[in-house]
């Protein structure tokens, strides 16, 4: 456990700001567990380094003190600092290319934040013993393989769940049976769960949705797994709570990682929603999320507006599970505005939304092929003007009605 002093030690001993976060990093999961007062000293010092630090060496922020947006980093030269850390090149999700955001993320840390602060700290959370079964629902790849399932090793810390958890992978393949049969895939994907003592199923909200519909299609009520580690169901968690009521799994967590200037959260085991202050500081101005990353020394996200709306508490609070916390309400906007939205799942939404949206329930995105889950099936007619919104892509129809009994 992380003791105060050792916080006060790094703020006052740390040569420069990038060797504090080097040194941090490892014990920042410990910070919310402190006194209130020392969580708002260490907030306070990253946010003034990381801003000074932008100040200092990306153009984009130089004598610039309005918010930040994609429109603002459209420019790498002027917003990647020359001399920055070691970095890896990356891309915000996303199934339509005019919506990918390219930015950098720091090498060095990021098996320590994403493995160890994140995914690491969910497993800890929820006592969820090593070696893992993982059912990894996250691929965005559309592939030919004959098996539904394949298992796997990864080194990867969002594929394995984390810096150290030694787990065997079974990749959920989307092949031929997701383009003919989607019933038939999820039915034989939960037969699978049941079958290989599954310990964490990794997946999305939508894919969430679509587990609880089939598992009451089928009338199952047998327990699949002990953890579902979903990202994106904030906005509609009863998917959760109904599946962890029936017994069908132990427990979930909800949670998200932002490296691209938005909000990191997860469920505690009390299901708190924590914003992740120890990474990253968020809070809302004129109801947009603002975010300032302490970790972006490679591509600075200062005072910085993603797209997001966000309710969040200033003042904070304790925790059945003893982390120090600050409520918030997230919001995704619905705007078709594609030069500052990172989410290509709220600009496709949006664009459905001006189609009669009454009947649909939810989209579903992997690789250039979107899925539209709809209450009852559409006429021809409106499928064809649906799919004609996307002449990119493969477009699918799947219902999720109403089930009797």
């Amino acid at each position: 456990m992380l003791l105060n002093h050792d916080v006060r030690s790094l703020l006052k001993y740390a040569s420069d700001y990038t060797d504090f976060l080097r040194a941090y990093a490892p014990i920042s999961n410990e910070l919310l567990f402190q006194d209130i007062g020392l969580i708002q000293q260490l907030i306070s010092y990253c946010r003034a380094n990381i801003k000074a630090y932008a100040a200092q060496n990306s153009e984009c922020y130089q004598n610039n003190d309005e918010i930040i947006n994609k429109t603002h980093l459209a420019d790498k030269t002027k917003w990647y600092p020359e001399d920055s850390v070691q970095y890896l090149d990356t891309t915000t999700g996303g199934t339509t290319h005019n919506v990918r955001f390219g930015y950098r993320i720091w090498k060095d840390l990021y098996k320590t934040i994403e493995g160890i602060n994140h995914y690491n700290l969910i497993l800890e959370e929820f006592n969820i013993s090593k070696p893992l079964n993982i059912l990894y629902f996250g691929s965005n790849e559309i592939n030919t393989a004959d098996a539904l399932i394949t298992q796997t090793k990864s080194r990867n810390v969002l594929i394995s769940h984390g810096a150290y958890s030694q787990a065997q992978i079974h990749t959920v393949n989307y092949g031929q049976l997701y383009f003919t049969d989607i019933y038939s895939f999820y039915e034989q994907i939960i037969a699978y769960s049941i079958l290989h003592n599954i310990d964490v199923i990794s997946c999305s909200g939508q894919e969430v949705a679509s587990l609880k519909w089939n598992l009451d299609r089928l009338k199952i009520n047998r327990r699949i797994c002990s953890l579902i580690s979903s990202t994106g169901c904030k906005t509609n968690i009863s998917n959760l709570v109904e599946l962890k009521s029936k017994g069908i799994i132990d427990n979930w967590c909800d949670h998200m990682r932002c490296w691209d200037g938005g909000a990191s959260f997860f469920t505690c085991k009390h299901h708190t929603y924590h914003l992740l202050d120890n990474l990253a500081f968020t809070h809302s101005i004129d109801g947009k999320l603002i975010c300032d990353d302490y970790f972006s020394l490679a591509s600075p996200f200062v005072n910085y507006w993603n797209g997001d709306y966000a309710t969040i508490d200033e003042q904070y609070i304790r925790c059945k599970c003893g982390r120090a916390y600050r409520q918030f309400k997230l919001d995704r906007v619905r705007s078709t505005d594609m030069k500052i939205l990172s989410d290509s799942t709220t600009i496709l939404q949006s664009l459905i939304d001006h189609d009669s949206p009454a009947d649909i329930l939810r989209i579903a995105t992997k690789a250039e092929t979107i899925r539209i889950i709809t209450s009852r099936s559409l006429t021809p007619a409106r499928k064809s003007n649906i799919a004609r919104l996307f002449p990119s892509l493969l477009v699918l129809f799947t219902v999720e009605g109403p089930i009797d009994g």
